[in-house]
């Protein structure tokens, strides 16, 4: 719990979470939310940066994670892949979206070992798609081992859930929603009612949407 808290902490600190004030965010995949996460703003900031670094390696250590290489996706979570697999002095790769339209037309950028087993680096799971377009083309690529992911947050959603338990990749994560809003009505950056409402929300995203459209 200290260290969940201690990462939406700076989550909240930095900026890199937007609470809504009666107007929701919209998510790429058109899901409306009262919450907004960039953790962009983190590759900025240094000292925040070793932190959330040094807490993904904690992670690995406890959860006893094996891997060879690391993989970050394009573009959000390449800079997490990098500080990360420079630290622990391992491979990493990155996966674009879809494939490139020129030259090799690739869409994995580095190099793959067949059979390697990698851990899918994140910055947030929001509805896991991204993670599992990675996690696809990475096992054409080199025909890897996927089994582990982590990610600074989460969205808790019930249906990025089911489809990481589906692929068989355990995601671990620094901090999550419920964490988020829990300590942003601990500091006084929301009220108790802003806080169920808020809270009602991955419950049932599109419902909650209704609402608001």
């Amino acid at each position: 719990m200290k260290n969940r808290e201690k990462i939406a902490k700076i989550l909240l600190k930095t900026g890199a979470v937007k609470i809504f004030d009666n107007k929701p965010f919209k998510f790429s995949s058109g899901i409306l939310s009262p919450i907004y996460i960039d953790t962009r703003i983190l590759i900025s900031l240094p000292r925040e940066r070793e932190i959330i670094i040094r807490e993904f390696i904690n992670l690995i250590k406890e959860k006893n994670i094996k891997f060879d290489i690391i993989s970050g996706t394009a573009t959000a979570a390449i800079p997490w892949a990098a500080f990360l697999a420079q630290k622990l002095k391992v491979p990493m790769v990155y996966v674009r979206p879809t494939p490139k339209n020129y030259g090799q037309k690739k869409q994995v950028e580095g190099v793959i070992k067949r059979g390697s087993r990698i851990l899918l680096l994140e910055d947030m799971i929001s509805t896991a798609q991204s993670a599992m377009n990675e996690k696809k083309a990475l096992e054409r690529e080199g025909q890897a081992k996927i089994r582990y992911g982590a990610a600074i947050y989460t969205h808790n959603l019930h249906s990025a859930g089911k489809i990481l338990k589906e692929e068989r990749v355990r995601f671990y994560f620094l901090t999550d929603f419920e964490e988020v809003v829990r300590v942003a009505e601990k500091n006084g950056q929301i009220s108790q009612e802003e806080k169920k409402e808020i809270l009602s929300w991955n419950k049932d995203p599109v419902a909650w949407g209704r609402k608001y459209e």
